[in-house]
């Protein structure tokens, strides 16, 4: 691949940028300087920048822990963007937001720039399950739960959804609720048709995946290998069988 290509991939920063230091004569590939930014590399080359070793890496995956009042969208005006909550040489990168989240909800938000990984972990044939802690108004009902189960459908739009898994501890207005799909502000739209509302609500889990517990509120992380074999592995994307 193009050297400059390599260096934007491994987050060293955008093309523009990366040409530049390459220019500069600041990149040195396999103990060489190299001053032509369209110069091949392999995916495996020694690579430094101003002295600093860098690692090609075939996409980035990361989980991030959403704070309230941040977007997940990219190019919202509507609040902060989430990818500001990423390392600044990384938000120039294509990412993707796995499962999107409303501006007043919080917890675990998966980004990736692996667009096949994205797009497998959102698809509904994939029945990956995405799990919510909410605090309701009132106590939920094992009416509610049989509902749930079923598969609502909204009145007025006759959107059908596929069944959730709801259940509580001992306090009924704190709930655990599993969704295997995402509408528009399903959650709340979900306990409205059953005379309820949410008052709080909090993603804990992306399929095999839970928000680690020492992930503070704002804070990123990269997805530890386990993860992502773990991600990789729910949606089938390593199997040669899978359709």
């Amino acid at each position: 691949m193009r050297l400059d290509r390599w260096l934007v991939e491994a987050g060293v920063g955008p093309r523009r940028t990366v040409a530049d230091l390459v220019r500069d004569g600041r990149v040195v590939v396999d103990g060489s300087a190299v001053f032509d930014p369209g110069c091949p590399v392999s995916a495996t080359a020694a690579v430094t920048v101003d002295g600093r070793p860098w690692v090609w890496v075939d996409g980035h995956t990361w989980l991030v822990h959403k704070a309230e009042g941040y977007v997940t969208s990219t190019d919202s005006h509507d609040g902060i963007p989430i990818i500001q909550l990423l390392p600044a040489r990384l938000r120039h990168l294509a990412w993707k937001t796995v499962g999107r989240l409303d501006k007043d909800v919080t917890g675990l938000v998966v980004l990736t720039t692996d667009g096949e990984l994205a797009h497998r972990l959102t698809h509904p044939r994939w029945e990956v399950g995405k799990t919510y802690i909410a605090t309701l108004a009132r106590p939920a009902t094992v009416a509610d739960v049989a509902a749930f189960a079923y598969g609502l459908t909204f009145r007025g739009s006759g959107e059908e959804l596929r069944p959730a898994e709801l259940s509580w501890g001992d306090d009924p207005t704190t709930v655990t609720l599993v969704l295997h799909e995402g509408r528009y502000h399903q959650v709340k739209r979900m306990f409205r048709a059953r005379e309820n509302d949410v008052l709080t609500l909090r993603r804990v889990a992306h399929g095999p995946v839970r928000l680690p517990d020492d992930l503070p509120v704002g804070g990123a992380r990269p997805a530890t290998a386990a993860e992502l074999a773990a991600l990789r592995a729910v949606v089938r994307l390593d199997d040669p069988a899978a359709p």
